[in-house]
């Protein structure tokens, strides 16, 4: 009766041993890790559920300013940190990361002509968005960005003067692949201005933002 007994139960025990197992790693998998720039590359690198951490990027945190030599055209940048994290049915095969999100604005005269505020191409992302994984100092950020008066996605690279963080130099460029169908009209330039030197700003000292509801619809 008691080997009978031990038969009986052994195959179940490793079920269930098995399955604890599988429960556990699926918990571990799920919970990720927190990794910086310099560990990244540890134990096989990033990999679905791990969160790359990036705190450096603070240093473009700010409003930004160019003004124009005649006074009469502002381009203002307002950067600031946020965590990107993948939707929730891709969250086990994609790492979230730090990210630096923005608005941007051009007055011309005291006339709003282009404008990112509370405009989106994807409800799930910003307008504009860059970050630096790469671990060799953080002076450049590079940044993807609709230029929506051009109807268009670019590229944007905004680099800090090393003698002086609170200068950075603004310029843009056109995706190296574009996609033109019959009925799409594609501008080479853009409503931006191209660059240029921008100056942090003191807090308390930016122009007020675009009142909602004037982002040139």
């Amino acid at each position: 009766m008691k080997s009978y007994f031990f038969v009986k139960v052994k195959p179940i025990g490793l079920f269930v041993f098995f399955a604890i197992m599988v429960l556990y790693s699926s918990f571990v998998f799920t919970q990720g890790r927190v990794l910086t720039r310099a560990t990244q590359f540890d134990d096989g690198g990033l990999r679905g559920g791990d969160y790359l951490k990036i705190p450096e990027l603070i240093v473009f945190e700010g409003t930004w300013r160019w003004k124009s030599a005649a006074g009469d055209s502002i381009f203002t940048m307002e950067l600031w940190r946020y965590k990107l994290v993948p939707p929730a049915d891709l969250k086990t095969r994609l790492f979230s990361y730090d990210a630096i999100a923005g608005h941007y604005n051009l007055t011309v005269n005291g006339i709003l002509v282009s404008s990112n505020y509370n405009r989106r191409t994807d409800p799930r992302f910003p307008s504009l968005s860059g970050s630096d994984m790469n671990d060799d100092g953080i002076d450049v950020l590079r940044i993807g960005f609709t230029d929506f008066e051009k109807n268009k996605r670019a590229h944007g690279r905004f680099e800090l003067f090393r003698e002086n963080p609170d200068k950075a130099r603004w310029s843009m460029s056109n995706m190296e692949t574009v996609v033109i169908t019959p009925d799409m009209v594609w501008h080479r330039g853009f409503s931006l201005p191209n660059n240029v030197v921008m100056h942090r700003v003191a807090p308390g000292t930016e122009p007020p933002a675009p009142p909602p509801g004037v982002d040139l619809q």
